[in-house]
């Protein structure tokens, strides 16, 4: 199948896009750097490493950073890094761009979910975005 959505030689660019989510769904919270290190110092760094009984063990929060993280997953999500000495704390899907074809009926999604990602196609039928197709391309 040929791709509807392949990129041009001109690119509009728009940084920091933030969607309107209405406020009966949910409310929006954005990772802002003074939250990130916010987050992280409260958080710390107690975990048990990467590998610990085997390469397929990811890291885990323990002691003091796990007693935190329960705490705050009360209100927003978190996930240790698997790798070790670091946190998830955006949510999951995390978009890093939209591709539009020359008409706005397609736009192919770049993402990331956790430690995983890839792209998703979606098509505007009769006004309506409408999902059409995902495969995730990379896993770290």
């Amino acid at each position: 199948m040929i791709d509807p959505v392949e990129p041009k030689e001109q690119y509009l660019i728009i940084r920091n896009f933030r969607l309107s989510v209405p406020k009966h769904i949910k409310r929006s919270l954005y990772l802002t750097n003074e939250y990130n290190t916010t987050l992280t110092s409260f958080l710390k760094n107690d975990h048990v490493p990467f590998a610990n009984n085997g390469i397929m063990d990811p890291s885990i929060a323990a002691d003091e950073s796990l007693n935190r993280q329960k705490f705050l997953e009360k209100y927003i999500k978190i996930k240790h890094g698997h790798w070790g000495g670091s946190w998830l704390l955006r949510s999951s899907p995390t978009i890093n761009g939209i591709i539009f074809d020359e008409n706005f009926t397609y736009a192919k999604i770049l993402y990331r979910s956790g430690y995983s990602g890839g792209e998703a196609l979606m098509k505007k039928t009769d006004g309506k975005w409408e999902f059409v197709s995902k495969i995730n391309m990379w896993i770290e």
